[in-house]
């Protein structure tokens, strides 16, 4: 079985944001939503 590969602008997000966002951010908020898309097979 092979990981599927996250999508290309998550990438980025997490390139652009190597240290853990500020809780309550924007960034913070997007990657928890991407993270709970992620998790449940959205994307």
């Amino acid at each position: 079985m092979s990981v599927p590969h996250e999508p290309t602008f998550y990438r980025q997000i997490s390139l652009l944001a190597k240290e853990k966002p500020v809780e309550g951010s924007p960034l913070f908020l997007l990657q928890m939503c991407m993270e709970q898309l992620v998790a449940i097979g959205k994307i």
